[in-house]
């Protein structure tokens, strides 16, 4: 009796620790959080987001869509001076973002403003409190997919929090003043609800991703494989037996119609000129601080000629290479999620086939899913020929989740990078990375030595990591995913 009362004891006590490790990993999120709402954050987007969000005020006044009435806007612009570049005349960002940049308009008592002051603090204020909600969200689901699906002990469960947080707070300038974390919020809920069965919420959150931001139509492919159930890879061929495949075809029904349903609502709310953002992107060039521009300013040491031009909302590289690198640039993002594909299949059939795996098949599934979405987005980084500061909270989530499966001399790399993106966005950007002589007309002389180390030492970085990650995983980590 006397051992039974001390085995309680400790795991009464056990228990205990982990409630009091979780209040104060809440608690570190909670400060965290309350410094970056308060925060003078350099070079905040939200001005140009409220700008967005009161036209779409004004066009709803005037009974026109929001698109209707920027392109009459700019019309008007256009007559008056003809010397507006061609790209000003479209709208960047998908329809679904028009409705989230005036979504804090909703909160806001318009009544009692006094001054245009008054309502972009107002705008800023709550679009913050909404992008701590969705942080929120993320930092819940990274503990939920852990703990029940990954099947990870408590401690590192908490590890995974800290790493959450911790990655965030040092992109602290771009987390709540960017759209990106709502982004992340759709693809790890698509993730979530994968991984959980359920097929339509899955495909209703990819499908919403796409409509915000196109970067989860990249990550469909892998999404698909996730959908085909693991007996498949227990064979050297893959099985056609139509039932093994009811699930692939019911997901790609539901992602099909709710892509539709999006395509329908969009045209009706915004009209045909909601998708005037993918000519867009399609024109833009070859943004300073990605992979290609460094490849650009490495070839300039060997008299390449290059310059830096101001365009599309970005500060772009322009040389010989720059419209090779642009048109080949969706390929090899391609490429890199084919052999994304590859890794997932044959690390699948190789886990499956394992006689002396401890860990039940869909924990085992649920995690090569994550490592197929962290890799995805990864590559997607490096092989894009636009890659914005904020584009590095993408990952953060899948890192977080999948932390346990490293050891954390192996997250080094990634802090780094996080550290130096802090760095090139925003405190080197203007004087050592763009080299600004005047803004108007713009001219700049381009990175100096000190912001071309930084950049190179930056996407080197990332480069090597997902490398690193991509061998950890074909070699050594199933014997560690046992150890878990």
């Amino acid at each position: 009796m006397n051992n039974i009362f001390r085995l309680l004891e400790k795991k009464l006590l056990a228990d205990n620790r982990q409630i009091y490790l979780k209040i104060s990993l809440f608690v570190l999120f909670i400060a965290s959080r309350y410094i970056i709402i308060n925060a003078p954050i350099m070079y905040s987007d939200i001005i140009y987001y409220q700008q967005i969000g009161i036209q779409s005020v004004l066009a709803q006044k005037q009974n026109m869509s929001f698109h209707e009435y920027l392109f009459q806007k700019m019309k008007h612009k256009t007559e008056k001076n003809s010397n507006i570049p061609e790209y000003k005349k479209y709208f960047e960002y998908p329809p679904l973002v028009v409705a989230w940049f005036n979504l804090p308009n909703h909160f806001i008592d318009f009544s009692v403003l006094t001054s245009p002051n008054d309502y972009i603090n107002q705008y800023t204020y709550y679009f913050r409190i909404l992008m701590l909600f969705i942080d929120f969200l993320i930092f819940i689901l990274v503990f939920n997919i852990g703990n029940k699906f990954l099947q990870v002990r408590d401690i590192h469960i908490l590890f995974s929090g800290v790493i959450y947080i911790v990655s965030s707070q040092i992109l602290f300038n771009l987390l709540y003043d960017r759209l990106d974390l709502v982004l992340v919020a759709m693809i790890l809920l698509c993730f979530y609800y994968q991984i959980r069965g359920h097929v339509f919420l899955s495909s209703f959150f990819i499908s919403m991703g796409i409509f915000f931001k196109l970067v989860p139509l990249f990550l469909i492919p892998v999404w698909f494989i996730g959908w085909i159930p693991e007996t498949v890879f227990n064979k050297t061929k893959l099985s056609w037996d139509k039932n093994q495949w009811t699930l692939p075809v019911k997901a790609s029904i539901s992602v099909i119609a709710s892509c539709t349903i999006l395509l329908v609502l969009s045209l009706f709310v915004y009209g045909p000129k909601a998708f005037s953002f993918l000519k867009y992107h399609l024109d833009r060039g070859v943004q300073i601080e990605s992979f290609y521009s460094t490849v650009i300013i490495v070839l300039g040491w060997f008299g390449l000629p290059y310059e830096i031009v101001s365009s599309y909302g970005s500060q772009n590289v322009n040389s010989p290479m720059t419209h090779l690198f642009s048109t080949l640039s969706p390929f090899f993002i391609l490429i890199g999620i084919g052999y994304v594909i590859y890794w997932m299949i044959k690390i699948s059939q190789s886990t499956m086939s394992e006689k002396d795996n401890h860990i039940s098949p869909i924990t085992t599934r649920s995690i090569i899913m994550a490592k197929g979405y962290l890799f995805s987005l990864l590559i997607i980084l490096i092989t894009s020929k636009v890659l914005s500061t904020q584009y590095f909270i993408w990952p953060i989530p899948f890192v977080a989740v999948l932390s346990p499966f490293y050891m954390p001399k192996q997250l080094i790399p990634w802090f780094c990078i996080l550290a130096l993106t802090t760095l090139i966005f925003p405190y080197l950007y203007w004087t050592h990375i763009v080299g600004i002589v005047q803004r108007t007309p713009f001219v700049a002389a381009g990175p100096d030595y000190f912001g071309q180390f930084i950049l190179l030492s930056r996407n080197f970085l990332l480069g090597l990591f997902i490398i690193q990650l991509f061998r950890i995983n074909c070699f050594i980590n199933e014997k560690r995913i046992k150890q878990f």
